[in-house]
């Protein structure tokens, strides 16, 4: 009768030893995967600042203007010339 007890026992304390043990591989295994997630939200947030530079850039009013005035040939309205003249037909 007291071996049936002792192997009782020692099945209840192998079985909680299982249950820790698959408890803590789990909570390695999400804790390598929170540190991972980590190191992808700073490659995000390093591409974002990069991307927010490049946008900046791209809007900059400077580089609008030497396209418009490089590419498409525009000028500002108070650089424009007119010339005057005669209306055709006058005397």
């Amino acid at each position: 009768m007291r071996t049936g007890k002792i192997l009782a026992v020692m099945f209840v304390l192998l079985s909680l030893a299982i249950i820790y043990l698959i408890i803590h591989a789990n909570n390695m295994t999400i804790k390598y995967n929170i540190e991972g997630l980590k190191r992808k939200i700073l490659s995000i947030h390093s591409i974002n600042r990069d991307l927010s530079y490049k946008n900046a850039e791209l809007k900059s009013l400077d580089r609008i203007e030497k396209i418009a005035r490089g590419k498409l040939r525009m000028v500002r309205p108070e650089e424009i010339k007119y010339i005057r003249g005669t209306p055709e037909g006058s005397p």
